[in-house]
């Protein structure tokens, strides 16, 4: 990885670790201080470009499709929350798209 994914990566982490405070409706500030509002198209490319990345470490998965099993979390039907785990449809999905996709919402799948 590079210096610019591991800065990224960690303070993504960082921010979304026990205890973090969540941004105050209608300031825009991330725990640092930072103004999301002000991010730059180019601040926006270059973490597209580091979330798209396919890193040995992560056996072919993107670095988005990590983080989002790390960092996400949805209630089960029984109640508990657990990690967000991306079915078949949506793996073969991410392994397969391109910079622009056109995704058609599914009736109902399986």
């Amino acid at each position: 990885m590079e210096t610019s994914e591991v800065n990224a990566g960690n303070r993504v982490t960082e921010m979304a670790g026990a205890g973090a405070a969540a941004p105050v409706e209608g300031e825009g500030l991330d725990r640092e201080g930072l103004k999301l509002d002000e991010l730059t198209p180019e601040d926006l490319a270059e973490w597209g470009r580091i979330l798209d990345r396919r890193p040995k470490s992560l056996g072919g998965q993107t670095v988005a499709m990590a983080m989002a099993e790390r960092l996400l979390r949805v209630r089960t039907r029984e109640g508990w929350t657990a990690p967000l785990q991306a079915n078949a449809v949506q793996q073969a999905f991410e392994r397969r798209r391109g910079e622009r996709n056109i995704v058609l919402k599914a009736r109902q799948m399986g």
